[in-house]
Formats: C-alpha cells, structure tokens, sequence
C-alpha cells in the first residue's frame, strides 16, 4: 500500500482556534485546521508552514514553534483506485505573523 504524507497545524491563541473553510474537495464548507501534502525534500513542519502560508494569503508561522500533538494515520480509497494510507502529524501553533 501507498503511504503518503500530509501535515496539520491549529492555531491556538487565549483558548481560541483558528480555523478555515473548505472551499473544495472532501469536506466541502466543513471547518478545519490548515495543512497539506508534504512536498519532497520538505519535513513535515515546512509543509504545514508553507500550506498555512498558502491558505491564508500570506500570514506565516515558524516551523520550529510548532509543537506536535498528535499523529494520525487514515485510509482512504476511491474507488476503482488504489488504497492509500496518510501519515499526518497535527501540530498547534501559539502565534503567527501577517494577514
């Protein structure tokens, strides 16, 4: 089976969660966290601080703040497709810079 990678960051602030629409995909109009595919040659931190980046038109967060407090693992197949398995850290972020 496929194994592929993907990160997840909140952003926690005085007990507050930042949170994003879907705009498209699964999870259409749902509320969630920021993140996305690791690109090669990018650790899991850089990857969820470029899709932050990405998602928010441009506010960042420095990947050596995250603090890691989960790692989940899902599958998920289409059909007549092969099955994948993801491999996603979820990180909280405590501040971030712009936007």
């Amino acid at each position: 089976m496929e194994i592929r990678n993907a990160a997840l960051v909140l952003v926690v602030i005085d007990n507050r969660v930042l949170l994003a629409e879907k705009l498209d995909k699964v999870g259409k109009g749902l509320l969630n966290g920021y993140g996305g595919k690791v690109e090669d040659n990018e650790t899991f931190r850089e990857a969820v601080s470029r899709e932050f980046k990405e998602e928010t038109g441009g506010a960042t967060i420095v990947p050596d703040d995250l603090e890691q407090v989960a790692l989940t693992w899902f599958q998920n197949a289409h059909k007549d497709k092969k099955p994948v398995l993801w491999k996603i850290p979820v990180y909280v972020a405590r501040q971030y810079h712009g936007v």
